[in-house]
């Protein structure tokens, strides 16, 4: 009886605050989906692992990391990107980059900018699957490092994704297909898992189809049409892979060509609502138990995790999966009597 009466009054009490909002958001948006911040605080050149070049030289790679100002969440969903440049040239914080990483920023992702090895010359005939590996195996790492160091961050391990334009979109969704292959002896982090929840591949479909395979994330795959570098066609074939394989699958077709920079802002909010819907908001796949802490009995520290993930926009995956009775992604106040009945009941 002392449980349920304790129930009883932290529940009434919820009710008062669950829904206040963060100072830090500047509209009435939807986080994640919606721009929802004014300002973005960027860190730069953090280090996430050395790598060896095609020359044999060791070669730290760097990342940036952009974050909405003043938030105050504890766990974010966060999102690892690569930029293009034909494996040869471009770098993470080149000016169309940052702002594609700002726009995602400021809807509340924390975005990590990274830098890989680069082929300098051109690559000829013979190279791809060198460079396509060494790009692969530095984006891997950097997930790995998010994943590893996501507490300090203010990141949830379960949710980040991947995104990439051009070079950046093929190495973007060999992490997707193939997120635990071969690791090289200096891979970072290479205990952490390096699994993506989710992929946006941006005029960057030239893959090998074949390492497609089924219980591959979701993908959403944005292509122009008049693309010549990555012909349109190239896109259409994964897609057709993927629904084969019954790999969820999006699309946004442009009538653009391969750079797509004039639909920039377009793109970052179909990425956005992507990541939103398909990472944030996905199904657990399996019954709310109420069990948040994961010791399979129903007891306070369940009511206090309930709580805490009740009153915070953003929630630990793991504690969703557990206290989302209504099913629509998130703990809400249309979940607290199931919850409370739940705890009852064990």
């Amino acid at each position: 009886m002392r449980m349920a009466s304790t129930l009883l009054w932290l529940m009434a009490g919820l009710f008062a605050f669950a829904s206040a909002g963060d100072g830090a958001l500047v509209s009435a948006g939807e986080r994640y989906r919606d721009i929802v911040f004014s300002d973005v605080v960027i860190a730069r050149d953090i280090p996430f692992g050395a790598s060896t070049t095609f020359d044999g030289r060791v070669e730290m790679q760097h990342l940036d990391i952009y974050e909405p100002g003043d938030d105050t969440e504890r766990y974010r969903a966060a999102i690892v990107h690569v930029h293009g440049g034909g494996f040869v040239s471009g770098d993470k914080a080149d000016e169309r980059v940052a702002d594609f990483c700002t726009l995602l920023a400021r809807r509340g992702y924390v975005v990590a900018s990274i830098n890989y090895r680069l082929r300098p010359g051109k690559v000829r005939r013979g190279m791809y699957d060198q460079v396509l590996d060494d790009a692969r195996h530095d984006a891997l790492g950097a997930v790995r490092w998010m994943r590893a160091n996501a507490a300090g961050w203010g990141v949830d391990p379960d949710l980040i994704a991947i995104e990439g334009h051009s070079a950046g979109g093929m190495t973007a969704g060999m992490v997707a297909f193939d997120s635990e292959g071969r690791l090289p002896e200096n891979d970072c982090c290479p205990d952490a898992s390096g699994q993506v929840a989710a992929a946006c591949i941006i005029s960057g479909s030239w893959i090998d189809t074949s390492m497609v395979r089924p219980g591959a994330p979701p993908v959403l795959l944005i292509h122009g049409r008049r693309d010549e570098t990555v012909p349109f066609r190239y896109a259409q074939h994964l897609e057709m892979r993927c629904r084969t394989l019954g790999i969820p699958i999006e699309t946004y077709w442009l009538g653009g060509d391969h750079l797509l920079w004039a639909h920039a802002g377009d793109i970052a909010a179909r990425a956005a609502a992507f990541f939103h819907r398909r990472v944030v908001r996905a199904p657990c796949g399996r019954p709310a138990t109420g069990d948040l802490d994961g010791d399979q009995v129903l007891n306070r520290s369940d009511v206090a995790r309930f709580a805490e993930a009740l009153c915070h926009a953003s929630q630990p995956r793991r504690m969703i999966c557990a206290g989302d009775f209504d099913g629509d992604g998130a703990i809400s106040e249309a979940d607290i009597l199931p919850f409370v009945a739940a705890v009852l009941r064990g």
